[in-house]
């Protein structure tokens, strides 16, 4: 009889930890990562599917260049760019223009 009390407050405190939000999706969502691959051929975007944002694309453009001539920038004494920082209201192609710089780094490392 003792033991059905500490069954039922386990049962709750279980309920409670599952409804937290957040970025864990809870506290005993282990194993849970809603993340998928995507194939090389998934992937259909172009430089010019991002609107506007003309300085910033020719930035990434002359990333990808670097990276598909690295001899090139090197004779120069150029270095490849630790990172790339996009910043800019929501909906201005960010996320686009990211995708399309993976997708030319793998196009160029297969």
């Amino acid at each position: 009889m003792s033991f059905l009390p500490i069954v039922i407050f386990a049962a709750f405190m279980m309920m409670i930890m599952n409804q937290g939000g957040g970025g864990a999706r809870g506290a005993m969502s282990f194993g849970k990562n809603k993340a998928r691959s995507q194939a090389k051929g998934d992937v259909k975007v172009r430089f010019t599917d991002v609107a506007g944002a003309e300085e910033e694309k020719q930035e990434l453009v002359e990333v990808v260049d670097f990276l598909k001539n690295p001899k090139k920038y090197k004779a120069l004494g150029a270095r490849i760019p630790a990172g790339v920082l996009l910043e800019g209201p929501p909906g201005t192609g960010k996320t686009l223009a990211c995708k399309r710089l993976l997708l030319e780094r793998r196009e160029y490392h297969s």
